[in-house]
Protein backbone atom coordinates (compact mmCIF):
# COMPACT_ATOMS: atom_id res chain seq x y z
CA UNK A 1 0.00 0.00 0.00
CA UNK A 2 1.54 3.33 -1.03
CA UNK A 3 2.27 5.93 1.61
CA UNK A 4 0.05 8.95 1.89
CA UNK A 5 1.49 12.44 1.45
CA UNK A 6 1.38 12.98 5.20
CA UNK A 7 3.21 9.70 5.88
CA UNK A 8 5.91 10.60 3.35
CA UNK A 9 6.61 13.89 5.15
CA UNK A 10 6.64 12.11 8.51
CA UNK A 11 9.19 9.60 7.20
CA UNK A 12 11.36 12.38 5.77
CA UNK A 13 11.14 14.17 9.12
CA UNK A 14 12.19 11.07 11.08
CA UNK A 15 15.11 10.13 8.82
CA UNK A 16 16.10 13.79 8.60
CA UNK A 17 16.48 13.80 12.39
CA UNK A 18 18.59 10.63 12.21
CA UNK A 19 20.73 12.32 9.55
CA UNK A 20 21.12 15.33 11.83
CA UNK A 21 21.93 13.23 14.91
CA UNK A 22 24.71 11.26 13.25
CA UNK A 23 26.08 14.36 11.49
CA UNK A 24 26.36 16.62 14.55
CA UNK A 25 29.68 15.16 15.80
CA UNK A 26 31.03 14.26 12.36
CA UNK A 27 30.42 17.01 9.81
CA UNK A 28 29.41 20.66 9.79
CA UNK A 29 28.53 20.31 6.10
CA UNK A 30 26.12 17.37 6.47
CA UNK A 31 24.66 18.90 9.64
CA UNK A 32 23.79 22.02 7.64
CA UNK A 33 22.44 19.86 4.81
CA UNK A 34 20.23 17.90 7.21
CA UNK A 35 18.83 21.13 8.69
CA UNK A 36 17.98 22.40 5.20
CA UNK A 37 16.23 19.08 4.51
CA UNK A 38 14.23 19.29 7.75
CA UNK A 39 13.22 22.91 7.15
CA UNK A 40 12.28 22.28 3.50
CA UNK A 41 10.17 19.26 4.49
CA UNK A 42 8.55 21.28 7.29
CA UNK A 43 7.54 24.01 4.82
CA UNK A 44 6.41 21.57 2.11
CA UNK A 45 4.33 19.59 4.61
CA UNK A 46 2.06 22.53 5.34
CA UNK A 47 -0.53 22.01 8.14
CA UNK A 48 0.56 25.33 9.63
CA UNK A 49 -2.60 25.67 11.71
CA UNK A 50 -1.68 22.50 13.63
CA UNK A 51 1.90 23.73 13.98
CA UNK A 52 0.74 27.10 15.26
CA UNK A 53 -1.38 25.40 17.91
CA UNK A 54 1.58 23.29 19.02
CA UNK A 55 3.73 26.43 19.13
CA UNK A 56 1.18 28.28 21.28
CA UNK A 57 0.88 25.38 23.73
CA UNK A 58 4.64 24.85 24.18
CA UNK A 59 6.21 27.62 26.33
CA UNK A 60 9.56 25.80 26.38
CA UNK A 61 9.74 26.30 22.61
CA UNK A 62 9.31 30.06 23.07
CA UNK A 63 12.37 30.09 25.34
CA UNK A 64 14.55 28.21 22.85
CA UNK A 65 13.58 30.43 19.94
CA UNK A 66 13.86 33.65 21.96
CA UNK A 67 17.49 32.84 22.82
CA UNK A 68 18.37 32.84 19.14
CA UNK A 69 16.31 35.95 18.42
CA UNK A 70 17.99 37.86 21.27
CA UNK A 71 21.33 36.82 19.81
CA UNK A 72 20.16 38.10 16.41
CA UNK A 73 19.15 41.46 17.89
CA UNK A 74 22.69 41.82 19.19
CA UNK A 75 23.84 42.23 15.58
CA UNK A 76 22.63 45.84 15.68
CA UNK A 77 25.20 46.66 18.40
CA UNK A 78 28.06 44.53 17.07
CA UNK A 79 31.34 46.23 16.16
CA UNK A 80 32.28 43.34 13.85
CA UNK A 81 29.19 42.63 11.78
CA UNK A 82 30.96 40.11 9.51
CA UNK A 83 32.03 37.95 12.45
CA UNK A 84 28.62 38.30 14.13
CA UNK A 85 26.81 37.23 10.98
CA UNK A 86 29.11 34.22 10.64
CA UNK A 87 28.46 33.37 14.29
CA UNK A 88 24.70 33.55 13.68
CA UNK A 89 25.06 31.15 10.76
CA UNK A 90 26.90 28.71 13.01
CA UNK A 91 24.10 28.82 15.57
CA UNK A 92 21.18 28.55 13.14
CA UNK A 93 20.57 24.99 14.41
CA UNK A 94 19.44 26.55 17.72
CA UNK A 95 16.53 28.03 15.79
CA UNK A 96 15.73 25.48 13.09
CA UNK A 97 15.77 22.26 15.12
CA UNK A 98 13.60 23.53 18.04
CA UNK A 99 11.16 25.11 15.57
CA UNK A 100 10.79 21.98 13.43
CA UNK A 101 10.76 19.46 16.29
CA UNK A 102 8.58 21.57 18.59
CA UNK A 103 5.83 22.12 16.02
CA UNK A 104 5.89 18.71 14.29
CA UNK A 105 4.03 15.56 15.28
CA UNK A 106 5.63 14.16 18.48
CA UNK A 107 8.05 11.29 18.01
CA UNK A 108 7.24 7.85 19.35
CA UNK A 109 9.47 6.36 22.04
CA UNK A 110 10.92 3.90 19.53
CA UNK A 111 11.79 6.71 17.11
CA UNK A 112 13.51 8.70 19.86
CA UNK A 113 15.52 5.59 20.78
CA UNK A 114 16.70 5.22 17.17
CA UNK A 115 17.73 8.86 16.92
CA UNK A 116 19.75 8.73 20.15
CA UNK A 117 21.39 5.48 19.05
CA UNK A 118 22.59 7.13 15.85
CA UNK A 119 23.81 10.16 17.81
CA UNK A 120 25.87 7.98 20.16
CA UNK A 121 27.15 6.06 17.13
CA UNK A 122 28.28 9.31 15.52
CA UNK A 123 30.08 10.43 18.69
CA UNK A 124 31.70 7.00 19.06
CA UNK A 125 32.83 7.03 15.42
CA UNK A 126 34.27 10.53 15.85
CA UNK A 127 36.25 9.43 18.90
CA UNK A 128 37.66 6.38 17.09
CA UNK A 129 38.69 8.57 14.15
CA UNK A 130 40.45 10.90 16.61
CA UNK A 131 42.26 7.95 18.19
CA UNK A 132 43.36 6.77 14.74
CA UNK A 133 44.71 10.26 13.98
CA UNK A 134 46.58 10.32 17.30
CA UNK A 135 48.12 6.93 16.48
CA UNK A 136 49.23 8.23 13.08
CA UNK A 137 46.91 5.94 11.09
CA UNK A 138 45.22 8.85 9.34
CA UNK A 139 46.87 11.55 7.19
CA UNK A 140 45.97 14.22 9.74
CA UNK A 141 48.45 16.34 11.70
CA UNK A 142 47.70 16.39 15.43
CA UNK A 143 49.79 19.10 17.10
CA UNK A 144 47.86 19.27 20.37
CA UNK A 145 44.74 17.98 22.10
CA UNK A 146 42.53 20.53 20.31
CA UNK A 147 43.42 18.91 16.99
CA UNK A 148 41.98 15.61 18.24
CA UNK A 149 38.52 16.88 17.39
CA UNK A 150 38.79 16.27 13.66
CA UNK A 151 35.38 17.42 12.48
CA UNK A 152 33.97 20.08 14.82
CA UNK A 153 35.23 22.39 17.56
CA UNK A 154 37.03 20.79 20.50
CA UNK A 155 34.65 22.14 23.16
CA UNK A 156 31.49 21.32 21.20
CA UNK A 157 32.66 17.75 20.66
CA UNK A 158 33.40 17.31 24.37
CA UNK A 159 29.88 18.47 25.27
CA UNK A 160 28.42 16.00 22.76
CA UNK A 161 30.46 13.25 24.42
CA UNK A 162 28.87 14.20 27.75
CA UNK A 163 25.38 14.03 26.22
CA UNK A 164 26.22 10.65 24.65
CA UNK A 165 27.44 9.29 28.00
CA UNK A 166 24.22 10.42 29.70
CA UNK A 167 22.17 8.74 26.96
CA UNK A 168 24.16 5.51 27.39
CA UNK A 169 23.67 5.56 31.17
CA UNK A 170 19.94 6.18 30.71
CA UNK A 171 19.48 3.19 28.41
CA UNK A 172 21.73 0.78 30.30
CA UNK A 173 20.28 1.47 33.74
CA UNK A 174 16.70 2.55 33.11
CA UNK A 175 15.79 1.06 29.74
CA UNK A 176 18.01 -2.02 29.52
CA UNK A 177 15.03 -4.36 29.00
CA UNK A 178 14.15 -2.54 25.77
CA UNK A 179 17.63 -2.98 24.27
CA UNK A 180 18.66 -5.66 21.84
CA UNK A 181 21.86 -7.66 22.32
CA UNK A 182 23.88 -5.55 19.89
CA UNK A 183 22.67 -2.31 21.49
CA UNK A 184 23.59 -3.51 24.98
CA UNK A 185 27.11 -4.47 23.90
CA UNK A 186 27.58 -1.21 22.00
CA UNK A 187 26.33 0.91 24.91
CA UNK A 188 28.53 -0.95 27.41
CA UNK A 189 31.61 -0.43 25.23
CA UNK A 190 30.66 3.24 24.83
CA UNK A 191 30.24 3.65 28.59
CA UNK A 192 33.80 2.43 29.13
CA UNK A 193 35.44 4.20 26.18
CA UNK A 194 33.81 7.65 26.01
CA UNK A 195 34.85 8.81 29.53
CA UNK A 196 38.40 7.65 28.77
CA UNK A 197 38.40 9.56 25.50
CA UNK A 198 37.05 12.65 27.27
CA UNK A 199 40.23 12.62 29.36
CA UNK A 200 42.36 12.07 26.24
CA UNK A 201 40.58 15.04 24.63
CA UNK A 202 41.56 17.11 27.70
CA UNK A 203 38.50 19.34 27.52
CA UNK A 204 38.18 20.75 31.03
CA UNK A 205 34.68 22.07 30.32
CA UNK A 206 33.49 18.59 29.33
CA UNK A 207 35.32 16.89 32.19
CA UNK A 208 34.00 19.33 34.81
CA UNK A 209 30.41 19.07 33.54
CA UNK A 210 30.69 15.29 33.44
CA UNK A 211 32.07 15.28 36.97
CA UNK A 212 29.21 17.40 38.34
CA UNK A 213 26.59 15.30 36.56
CA UNK A 214 28.17 12.05 37.75
CA UNK A 215 28.22 13.25 41.35
CA UNK A 216 24.63 14.53 41.15
CA UNK A 217 23.27 11.30 39.63
CA UNK A 218 25.15 9.07 42.07
CA UNK A 219 24.12 11.24 45.02
CA UNK A 220 20.50 11.04 43.94
CA UNK A 221 20.70 7.27 43.39
CA UNK A 222 22.11 6.76 46.89
CA UNK A 223 18.96 8.13 48.52
CA UNK A 224 16.81 5.70 46.56
CA UNK A 225 18.48 2.84 48.46
CA UNK A 226 16.13 1.80 51.25
CA UNK A 227 18.59 -0.12 53.43
CA UNK A 228 20.29 2.47 55.67
CA UNK A 229 23.50 0.49 56.12
CA UNK A 230 23.99 -0.05 52.39
CA UNK A 231 23.01 3.57 51.73
CA UNK A 232 25.72 4.79 54.11
CA UNK A 233 28.32 2.41 52.65
CA UNK A 234 27.59 3.75 49.17
CA UNK A 235 27.31 7.39 50.25
CA UNK A 236 30.85 7.55 51.65
CA UNK A 237 32.67 6.78 48.36
CA UNK A 238 30.27 9.07 46.48
CA UNK A 239 31.16 11.97 48.78
CA UNK A 240 34.84 11.14 48.30
CA UNK A 241 34.58 11.91 44.56
CA UNK A 242 34.53 15.73 44.95
CA UNK A 243 36.97 15.54 47.86
CA UNK A 244 39.53 13.61 45.84
CA UNK A 245 38.98 15.99 42.92
CA UNK A 246 39.73 18.99 45.15
CA UNK A 247 42.80 17.26 46.59
CA UNK A 248 44.04 16.39 43.08
CA UNK A 249 43.58 19.98 41.93
CA UNK A 250 45.30 21.29 45.05
CA UNK A 251 48.27 18.99 44.50
CA UNK A 252 48.47 20.10 40.86
CA UNK A 253 48.58 23.76 41.90
CA UNK A 254 51.15 23.02 44.63
CA UNK A 255 53.28 21.06 42.17
CA UNK A 256 53.19 23.91 39.66
CA UNK A 257 54.37 26.46 42.21
CA UNK A 258 57.06 24.20 43.68
CA UNK A 259 60.06 25.97 42.16
CA UNK A 260 63.74 25.07 42.36
CA UNK A 261 65.77 27.25 44.69
CA UNK A 262 67.88 29.68 42.71
CA UNK A 263 71.18 30.36 44.47
CA UNK A 264 73.27 33.03 42.66
CA UNK A 265 76.33 30.92 43.35
CA UNK A 266 74.86 28.02 41.36
CA UNK A 267 74.35 30.08 38.20
CA UNK A 268 77.09 29.36 35.68
CA UNK A 269 78.23 32.05 33.30
CA UNK A 270 79.82 29.91 30.58
CA UNK A 271 78.81 26.79 28.68
CA UNK A 272 80.93 23.64 28.42
CA UNK A 273 82.21 25.06 25.12
CA UNK A 274 83.26 28.29 26.83
CA UNK A 275 80.54 30.50 25.36
CA UNK A 276 78.76 33.01 27.64
CA UNK A 277 75.31 32.28 29.08
CA UNK A 278 72.53 34.86 29.27
CA UNK A 279 71.01 34.76 32.77
CA UNK A 280 67.97 36.81 33.73
CA UNK A 281 67.00 35.55 37.22
CA UNK A 282 64.65 38.54 37.66
CA UNK A 283 62.22 36.91 35.23
CA UNK A 284 60.23 34.36 37.21
CA UNK A 285 58.65 32.27 34.43
CA UNK A 286 59.02 28.56 35.13
CA UNK A 287 58.38 25.25 33.39
CA UNK A 288 57.95 22.23 35.67
CA UNK A 289 59.60 24.17 38.50
CA UNK A 290 62.67 25.20 36.46
CA UNK A 291 63.45 28.82 35.68
CA UNK A 292 63.19 29.58 31.97
CA UNK A 293 65.53 32.54 31.62
CA UNK A 294 68.80 31.22 33.00
CA UNK A 295 71.60 29.27 31.28
CA UNK A 296 70.70 30.42 27.76
CA UNK A 297 73.27 30.47 24.98
CA UNK A 298 71.48 31.47 21.80
CA UNK A 299 74.52 31.03 19.58
CA UNK A 300 74.76 27.34 20.50
CA UNK A 301 70.99 26.89 20.45
CA UNK A 302 70.68 28.22 16.92
CA UNK A 303 73.63 26.21 15.63
CA UNK A 304 72.54 22.90 17.14
CA UNK A 305 68.86 23.34 16.36
CA UNK A 306 69.50 24.09 12.69
CA UNK A 307 71.66 20.97 12.60
CA UNK A 308 68.92 18.61 13.84
CA UNK A 309 65.80 20.26 12.40
CA UNK A 310 64.56 21.35 8.98
CA UNK A 311 62.66 24.24 10.60
CA UNK A 312 64.90 27.28 11.06
CA UNK A 313 65.63 28.49 14.59
CA UNK A 314 64.27 31.92 13.63
CA UNK A 315 61.20 30.39 12.04
CA UNK A 316 57.83 29.33 13.40
CA UNK A 317 56.22 26.11 14.56
CA UNK A 318 53.36 24.50 12.66
CA UNK A 319 50.86 26.25 14.95
CA UNK A 320 52.40 29.71 14.45
CA UNK A 321 54.59 30.07 17.55
CA UNK A 322 58.28 30.94 17.43
CA UNK A 323 60.68 28.00 17.36
CA UNK A 324 63.16 29.92 19.54
CA UNK A 325 60.76 30.44 22.45
CA UNK A 326 59.23 26.98 22.14
CA UNK A 327 62.68 25.36 22.20
CA UNK A 328 63.77 27.36 25.26
CA UNK A 329 60.60 26.44 27.16
CA UNK A 330 60.81 22.78 26.14
CA UNK A 331 64.43 22.42 27.23
CA UNK A 332 63.54 24.11 30.52
CA UNK A 333 60.62 21.72 31.09
CA UNK A 334 63.04 18.80 30.86
CA UNK A 335 65.49 20.44 33.25
CA UNK A 336 68.09 20.91 30.50
CA UNK A 337 70.29 23.92 29.90
CA UNK A 338 69.58 26.01 26.84
CA UNK A 339 72.84 25.31 25.04
CA UNK A 340 74.36 22.83 22.59
CA UNK A 341 74.56 20.07 25.20
CA UNK A 342 70.87 20.50 25.99
CA UNK A 343 69.77 20.28 22.35
CA UNK A 344 71.88 17.15 21.84
CA UNK A 345 69.88 15.38 24.55
CA UNK A 346 66.62 15.86 22.65
CA UNK A 347 65.17 12.79 20.97
CA UNK A 348 63.61 12.71 17.51
CA UNK A 349 60.17 12.79 19.19
CA UNK A 350 61.18 15.85 21.21
CA UNK A 351 62.33 17.68 18.07
CA UNK A 352 59.13 16.79 16.22
CA UNK A 353 57.06 18.00 19.19
CA UNK A 354 58.89 21.34 19.27
CA UNK A 355 58.37 21.78 15.53
CA UNK A 356 54.65 21.28 16.16
CA UNK A 357 54.57 23.91 18.91
CA UNK A 358 54.71 21.72 22.04
CA UNK A 359 56.42 23.86 24.69
CA UNK A 360 56.51 21.36 27.56
CA UNK A 361 57.30 17.65 27.41
CA UNK A 362 54.42 16.75 29.75
CA UNK A 363 51.96 17.82 27.03
CA UNK A 364 52.96 14.65 25.19
CA UNK A 365 51.27 12.57 27.90
CA UNK A 366 47.92 12.05 26.18
CA UNK A 367 46.30 9.82 28.80
CA UNK A 368 46.84 12.08 31.82
CA UNK A 369 44.73 15.00 32.97
CA UNK A 370 47.52 16.81 34.84
CA UNK A 371 49.12 18.33 31.68
CA UNK A 372 45.82 20.05 30.82
CA UNK A 373 45.46 21.41 34.37
CA UNK A 374 49.10 22.52 34.22
CA UNK A 375 48.41 24.39 30.98
CA UNK A 376 45.46 26.26 32.51
CA UNK A 377 47.49 27.22 35.60
CA UNK A 378 50.35 28.37 33.34
CA UNK A 379 47.98 30.55 31.29
CA UNK A 380 46.52 32.14 34.44
CA UNK A 381 49.95 32.63 36.00
CA UNK A 382 51.46 34.02 32.80
CA UNK A 383 48.70 36.39 31.75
Amino acid sequence: MPLTRRQVHEEIYFYGLIFTAVSLPLSIYTTTLSQILLLANWLAEGRFREKWERFRSTPALWVFLSLYLIHALGLFWSEDSAYSFQDMKGKVALFVIPLVVGTSLPLTGRQADRILLFFVTGVFAGSIASLAALAGWLPVQVDNYRDLSLFISHIRFSLMIVVAILAVVYYLYLRHNSLGRFEKIFYMVSLVWLPVFLVVLKSLSGIVIMGFLTFFLLFRAVFEIRDRVIRFMVLVPVIMIPLFSIIYLGNAIKKYYTVEKLDPGDIDHYTAEGNPYVNIPERKEVENGHFVWIHICEMELEREWNRVSQVDYRGKTSNGNRIRQTLIRYLTSRGLRKDAAGVRQLSADDIRAIEHGVANHIYLQHFRLYPRIYEVIWEIDRY
